[in-house]
């Protein structure tokens, strides 16, 4: 249900895909990936989270900013997971 009055939960999530580049059979092979989610607004005022965020590009009067994964995994553990290729198949590494 929808309406000026509800309130709207929402997540940010974020991949990030590592590939190994093999030059011999001109291939890249996902080698790990990262996974994140960042809290969100509602969250700041129950938390502080301002040492989780750094400007980005634009600077303080952008939009833009970087997160800094350490910093989000101190606060919550579950936020920041790392998922490696090994022989075996995908393992959990973070």
């Amino acid at each position: 249900m929808f309406g000026p009055d509800l309130l709207k939960v929402t997540i940010s999530a974020f991949v990030i895909c590592v590939y190994q580049f093999d030059e011999a059979n001109r291939y890249q092979y996902l080698t790990r990936f990262q996974l994140f989610t960042v809290p969100n607004g509602i969250l700041r005022t129950v938390h502080d989270y301002t040492d989780v965020f750094r400007v980005g590009k634009d600077g303080r009067q952008g939009h833009r900013y970087r997160i800094n994964l350490p910093e989000l995994a101190n606060h919550e553990a579950w936020r920041w997971r790392e998922i490696r290729y090994q022989a075996q198949g995908f393992v959990v590494t973070r």
